[in-house]
């Protein structure tokens, strides 16, 4: 049985999978994660190889730590990919926006396809039918357009948005949730108009962890797959192991 390992380091949690022969065997949300708990999740199979994907600081021990174990792919600007990377900007590129955009070309191959990933930011990511991947945009998620709110006026308070709101707020509460929910859905559609506009025939899906709430207030119908980034690293340590790249 071949088992590899994906970290997905995101701004609030590390989402730790261990796959087998392709499919996921295990996977475990750890906040804060000390590199005794990373490496004891490791090793908890005979891991042959790995891929790290982070938007924060991680232990620098954790590296120095796991390389001897098994291959090891640490994402970055040079890292090679099944598609054609032609932001301007690679080094400040987020793995997490790369990788979506890998999986969402690997689900909708030919085809022009927005990879957008709704977490903290929610970002848009598209490749065209050729391969390319040619950048986006990105916007505040909905707790950072709550907290934005709150933080910037006197009065405002702290609200949570974690279903479907009504357009007509009746109260302080209620009409903030219905802004930044509601905001938010115009955005994306409004977003998605756009981008059809410039790329006929294009396919959407989305990822993040307000991936299925977005996604069901939408018009447009499109496809939820809240474990996109992950599943976008492991496609490409597929993509290496096949290309004998590790």
């Amino acid at each position: 049985m071949d088992y590899r390992l994906v970290l997905d380091f995101g701004n609030t949690v590390l989402k730790a999978t261990i796959y087998r022969d392709g499919m996921v065997f295990t996977q475990a949300n750890l906040e804060a994660p000390t590199t005794e708990e990373i490496l004891s999740f490791a090793s908890s199979k005979p891991i042959t190889c790995g891929i790290l994907g982070s938007v924060v600081n991680h232990s620098p021990t954790l590296i120095h730590d796991l390389a001897p174990l098994f291959p090891l792919i640490i994402v970055g600007s040079d890292t090679a990919l099944p598609i054609t990377n032609k932001y301007l900007t690679k080094e400040s590129l987020g793995y997490d926006r790369i990788a979506a955009a890998v999986k969402g070309w690997q689900l909708f191959p030919n085809s022009p396809v927005l990879a957008i990933m709704a977490g903290t930011c929610i970002t848009y990511n598209v490749v065209d039918k050729k391969g390319n991947f040619l950048g986006g945009a990105i916007s505040p998620g909905l707790q950072m357009r709550a907290k934005a709110m709150h933080e910037n006026t006197k009065r405002l308070p702290l609200i949570q948005v974690k279903e479907k709101q009504p357009t007509l707020g009746n109260s302080t509460e209620t009409s903030l949730q219905s802004g930044v929910f509601n905001g938010t859905i115009a955005e994306l559609e409004g977003m998605i108009y756009n981008y059809l506009k410039q790329f006929p025939g294009l396919q959407t899906v989305i990822g993040g962890g307000d991936s299925i709430l977005l996604a069901e207030a939408m018009k447009n119908g499109i496809f939820a797959r809240p474990n996109l980034t992950e599943e976008g690293l492991y496609t490409i340590l597929e993509y290496h192991v096949k290309n004998h790249l590790l």
